[in-house]
């Protein structure tokens, strides 16, 4: 966990795919992931966030790896720990809903926690295959300059993800997972 200023933003690594999806090729992953370079911050509209307290959060969302939410309770306001970052995530989804749940967990008031805040990859569309900034670097780096058989394991809630190759390089890459991650959600996002 690290605190960024004074808001108190959490970070949280988590890597995912969205679970069931049939895992792409190198090829088909090359086509859909996006650059490691830049990122797009969308501000979410709240009636209870003074124009000060928005220019705060953008400046703290554009310091955010992505797939990244923040999350702040309406009856807290944004100067204090309820003010949760979630980043560095696999999807969207992931990072608002953990975002949220954190930000619940820690308000002292009653309403529930709103985004305020989402950062994506500079030019996002939506894609089949989406991996966090951290995923995406090590695919880059490790996978994708490998040949013969490999895949790329992730865990969407963990965080986790390997890359093996060789022969069954697919169960190796599960398996390693599984035991880095202690859960049983690792899935093959990548398999050539």
């Amino acid at each position: 966990m690290r605190i960024v200023g004074a808001i108190g933003v959490f970070s949280l690594c988590v890597f995912g795919q969205v679970a069931g999806a049939d895992p792409v090729s190198n090829a088909e992953a090359k086509a859909q992931l996006f650059s490691l370079k830049g990122r797009e911050v969308e501000l979410i509209t709240c009636d209870w966030l003074t124009p000060d307290n928005a220019a705060l959060v953008e400046q703290v969302a554009e310091q955010q790896l992505y797939y990244a939410a923040i999350a702040a309770s309406p009856d807290d306001g944004i100067l204090n720990p309820a003010t949760i970052a979630a980043a560095n995530d696999h999807t969207m989804d992931v990072a608002r809903a953990k975002a949220l749940s954190a930000c619940d967990a820690a308000k002292r008031g009653q309403t529930a926690c709103e985004i305020v805040a989402m950062v994506r990859p500079r030019n996002f569309e939506p894609v089949d295959l989406t991996l966090s900034h951290g995923a995406t670097e090590a695919w880059r780096k490790s996978y994708r300059r490998v040949r013969g058989e490999k895949a790329f394991a992730i865990s969407p809630t963990v965080g986790t993800f390997i890359v093996a190759t060789g022969e069954g390089a697919a169960s190796a890459a599960l398996s390693a997972c599984a035991e880095q991650a202690q859960t049983d959600d690792c899935l093959i996002a990548i398999q050539d």
